[in-house]
């Protein structure tokens, strides 16, 4: 019979899966099955033109900037959740709806990514 103290550590979660400065999402609740990584860059991208979408049950956001998940109604974008630096949800009442990821920079980081949407009035 072995003792606490020798026993085996636990395996690392499945979001050591996803490298600092990306955003993650996960087909699986808490951080399992990693299907899709994005570096920060304050753009708009449309998973679901790459066949990534409606999958995702749970996200994980390693940039430095909020992240915005949305879901295509099929005639309109809507907004399912934001999910801020550090932050580990599991989309609730959404899961497997996300079809695009908005990361949002604001003030003077605005300039520093090619492509950044123009500022808002």
């Amino acid at each position: 019979m072995s003792s606490p103290a020798n026993a085996a550590p636990a395996p690392l979660p499945a979001r050591g899966d996803c490298a600092a400065g990306r955003f993650c999402l996960f087909d699986g609740a808490n951080g399992s099955g990693l299907f899709y990584s994005a570096t920060d860059g304050c753009r708009f991208l449309n998973i679901g033109l790459e066949g990534a979408g409606d999958r995702a049950d749970s996200a994980y956001n390693r940039t430095s900037h909020p992240v915005d998940i949305a879901d295509w109604t099929g005639s309109a974008w809507e907004h399912l959740a934001t999910v801020h630096p550090g932050q580990t949800p599991n989309p609730d009442g959404n899961s497997d709806k996300a079809d695009a990821i908005h990361s949002i920079c604001r003030g003077a980081d605005r300039g520093a990514a090619p492509g950044a949407p123009a500022p808002r009035p």
